[in-house]
């Protein structure tokens, strides 16, 4: 009867877990990311609702580790392991709230919107968000997960 007791209180545990959202960093080599905001994006989740025809604003806290003179934004959706990219109006990290010519250990907060195509499938994707310099060295590299809806 004890081991019965100590049994359910375990799968009762297990059962009441929820899901948090996490990001995880892909590549990140002058830089650390510390902070990730997507607008409309549930935490409590295992990922964020991206939803066709709209705009998903993103915000990334970073810091480098070396000077950089520019900052580009490259993103890429994954998807069965094939990254395909996703265009960006803008992908100047400079006009995106970062202070360019950016300083070492000088926290940055970029931010933009990726518009969600309707053409885009309803399926969950990995959202690989890279800031690259203007010597193509990646700052921060970002994986979100998501689900297009």
């Amino acid at each position: 009867m004890k081991n019965y007791v100590v049994f359910c209180a375990v799968i009762f545990c297990f059962a009441s877990v929820s899901y948090a959202l996490t990001f995880e960093d892909c590549g990140s080599k002058i830089g650390k990311w510390t902070q990730i905001d997507v607008s409309g994006c549930n935490t409590d989740k295992k990922s964020c609702v991206l939803k066709r025809g709209s705009n998903a604003s993103i915000g990334i806290t970073f810091e480098t580790t070396k000077p950089v003179q520019k900052v580009e934004a490259l993103v890429w959706g994954k998807i069965a392991e094939i990254d395909v990219p996703f265009p960006l109006p803008n992908g100047d990290g400079c006009t995106s709230n970062v202070s360019c010519p950016v300083q070492p250990n000088t926290p940055q907060n970029y931010v933009t919107t990726l518009p969600v195509l309707k053409i885009y499938p309803k399926i969950p994707v990995l959202v690989k968000w890279e800031l690259v310099s203007e010597k193509k060295e990646v700052i921060v590299c970002v994986l979100i997960p998501a689900q297009i809806k």
